[in-house]
């Protein structure tokens, strides 16, 4: 197995002998599961994980959801790193919008979403691959927020090499930079149903123009923070169902290209959230309209 913490062949800090003995137990569980299928988002966390599973030699098979609730980029890129990696990358389509609570965003529809996403992997598995472990990305930290998806992973035997080695997010992304992972610093990206507010309709035309307009904001800022040496701000359109668009930072140069932006894409008067914290939106009370500035 690859030593990238010193060992033999250098100092090691406490830091390092930290981290290796992170990286050797999460070895070890991997080799215990093997072979692997890894249900692959796209994100860091499941990327990292196939990640080192190619590098301990293991025979895995990453698998990949398409469907009307997930960004065509990120499908985009996920297939063009798995192909980077030369790792063996199984994509399905599956239409969550036809299970009536998630079409409906109701506040169970990650549980639901999630028994649905892995009987249909299950199930491609009994035909395709026979005798793979099927995991996912989920780390120590996520038992810590509000995540219902988990009580399905739990229920659907899903195991968690991250999560059952005690890995937590920070340790994921010093392990991606020493591993040299592409993109250690890659932002979260879930679901555009996460975009909703609870009870709101969803449909595909919505979804997919919501994907298209944050893809533009994405082009937008990636631009001005390159123009100014920072880094690009996370953000989110949300619908409450007025329009908020949701930055981590903020300067006044973008006001009017952003707003320009999202009145050219149907979204006028939309309103601003400046927060440190991009996620849990919907599952938190909501800010007035009185305390959110139009942008």
């Amino acid at each position: 197995m690859q030593d990238i913490y010193g060992g033999t062949r250098g100092p090691c800090t406490a830091v390092m002998v930290a981290k290796s003995t992170l990286y050797r137990s999460l070895v070890r569980n991997l080799q215990r599961m093997a072979p692997l299928a890894i249900a692959c988002s796209g994100g860091l966390d499941s990327r990292l994980l196939c990640h080192v599973a190619l590098l301990a030699g293991l025979k895995c098979i990453a698998i990949h959801i398409r469907g009307p609730h997930i960004p065509e980029r990120d499908t985009s890129l996920t297939l063009a790193w798995a192909r980077e990696e030369h790792l063996p990358l199984l994509s399905l389509d599956l239409d969550v919008l036809l299970l009536d609570e998630v079409r409906k965003n109701s506040k169970n529809r990650c549980y639901i979403c999630k028994k649905n996403l892995f009987r249909s992997i299950r199930n491609t598995l009994a035909t395709l691959h026979t005798g793979y472990t099927l995991c996912d990305g989920s780390n120590a930290d996520d038992a810590k927020e509000y995540r219902p998806g988990r009580l399905a992973t739990k229920e659907e035997k899903i195991l968690s090499p991250f999560e059952l080695t005690g890995i937590g997010k920070s340790e994921i992304r010093e392990l991606a930079r020493d591993l040299k992972l592409s993109r250690p610093d890659q932002a979260p990206s879930p679901c555009l149903l996460t975009r909703l507010a609870y009870g709101l309709t969803a449909d595909k035309k919505l979804l997919a123009h919501l994907s298209r307009t944050e893809e533009q904001l994405i082009i937008f800022l990636t631009a001005e923070a390159k123009e100014r040496h920072e880094s690009v701000p996370s953000l989110r359109l949300r619908l409450t169902p007025d329009p908020v668009l949701q930055l981590t930072s903020f300067t006044e140069e973008m006001r009017k290209p952003l707003r320009q932006l999202l009145e050219n894409a149907g979204y006028p008067r939309c309103r601003l959230h400046i927060t440190q914290k991009i996620s849990g939106f919907f599952d938190n009370p909501l800010p007035s309209s009185d305390e959110l500035p139009e942008l």
